[in-house]
């Protein structure tokens, strides 16, 4: 994070928007967000009051500095301390995104392995359906409890982790409404 969008975010709640940040200008009273500033170049405008410039320039306009005085405070701002501790935040922040990223992966692999998994019970499903006289009795029993075992663990792993099946959900209402019958 650039010291002027530091800054800027002490006066006003700036929201990303492509490679720009939006917010109202902290340099007049608005009620529509014209106040933008580019991270990348170190420059904010505003469209409403056409305001513009770097850190200093904005230290100076709402503070009311003189040059000298803005910049100080700017340089204090890029002391090492700052910068050593904004590279720390930067840090765990990554860190945290790569975690949940992680996280995120291996629950799309518990539910990709649960699908295979209950497509091979559903084909045992099927056939006990289509010929109930050649599977012995427990075996039924056996594959249609591991059926819906596996269909109640795939439908509460998918709202724990808030997603919704369309074609998948379907079929368990169906196949939970033919057991209520």
């Amino acid at each position: 994070m650039t010291p002027l969008l530091e800054l800027a975010q002490e006066y006003t709640n700036l929201t990303r928007r492509g490679k720009e940040w939006w917010g109202l200008c902290p340099l007049h009273e608005e009620k529509t967000p014209s106040f933008s500033v580019n991270e990348e170049r170190g420059l904010f405008y505003c469209y409403g009051c056409g305001a513009g410039g770097d850190a200093i320039s904005f230290l100076r306009k709402k503070r009311g500095l003189s040059f000298r005085e803005a910049a100080e405070q700017v340089g204090k701002e890029l002391t090492p301390h700052k910068q050593q501790e904004r590279r720390f935040r930067e840090a765990a922040v990554e860190t945290i995104r790569a975690r949940f990223r992680d996280w995120w992966r291996a629950r799309i692999r518990m539910i990709a392995d649960l699908r295979d998994e209950i497509e091979i019970a559903e084909i045992a499903y099927r056939s006990i359906v289509r010929a109930p006289e050649i599977w012995p009795e427990e075996e039924q029993k056996y594959w249609i409890t591991i059926l819906s075992d596996l269909y109640l663990k795939y439908d509460s792993i998918l709202h724990e982790n808030l997603i919704y099946a369309t074609d998948e959900q379907a079929a368990w209402e169906a196949w939970r409404e033919s057991k209520n019958a």
